[in-house]
C-alpha cells in the first residue's frame, strides 16, 4: 500500500510524518477522512452516521499514538485500550481536557446506536473531538512515551 500524503500538515511537520510507520499513517489518514465524513453527514442531518463518523476519527487517531508506540508495549486492540491510553495521558499533566474530549468522542459512539441525541449535541461532541484528534497530533511527535506514562485499566 502506498504511504497517504500528510493529512495532518502543519500540525505534524512532513519529517515527523516520514519517520511514522505506513501503519500508524494510515491510522492518521483515517482519522482525518472520518472526521470530514462526520461533518458532511452532519450537514446532511444523519446524525447517526455523523456521530459515529465521529467516534471513528477519535478512535483511529488513538490507534495512530498507540501504534506508533507499540514497542514500548502500549496497545489499541479493545475500546478499553483506547481508554486506558487517553487516560494515562491525561494523567501526567493533570490534562482533564483529554478525558473530556475522550468523553465527548465517547458520547458520539453511544449516539450511533441509540440515535437520541438531538443536533445540538451531536455538533458540540463532533468540535470537542474533533479538537480532542487534535491535541493528540502532538504525541506522535514522540517515538516513544513520554517518561511516567502507564497505560492503565
Amino acid at each position: 500500500m502506498t504511504t497517504p500524503n500528510n493529512p495532518a500538515s502543519p500540525l505534524l511537520t512532513d519529517t515527523d510524518w516520514q519517520r511514522l510507520s505506513n501503519d500508524t499513517q494510515e491510522y492518521v489518514a483515517a482519522s482525518f477522512e472520518l472526521m470530514t465524513k462526520a461533518h458532511g453527514y452532519l450537514r446532511d442531518g444523519d446524525l447517526r452516521q455523523a456521530s459515529e463518523k465521529g467516534w471513528g476519527s477519535a478512535a483511529q487517531i488513538l490507534k495512530a499514538v498507540a501504534e506508533n508506540w507499540k514497542d514500548a508495549g502500549v496497545t489499541h486492540g479493545r475500546h478499553q485500550d483506547l481508554r486506558a491510553l487517553v487516560h494515562g495521558l491525561a494523567s501526567l499533566n493533570n490534562e482533564s481536557d483529554l478525558d473530556t474530549g475522550f468523553y465527548a468522542a465517547q458520547d458520539l459512539h453511544e449516539n450511533f446506536y441509540e440515535n437520541d441525541a438531538p443536533e445540538y449535541i451531536v455538533t458540540l461532541n463532533l468540535r470537542r473531538t474533533e479538537q480532542f484528534c487534535g491535541v493528540m497530533l502532538p504525541w506522535l511527535r514522540r517515538p516513544r512515551p513520554p517518561q511516567g506514562f502507564r497505560q492503565g485499566r
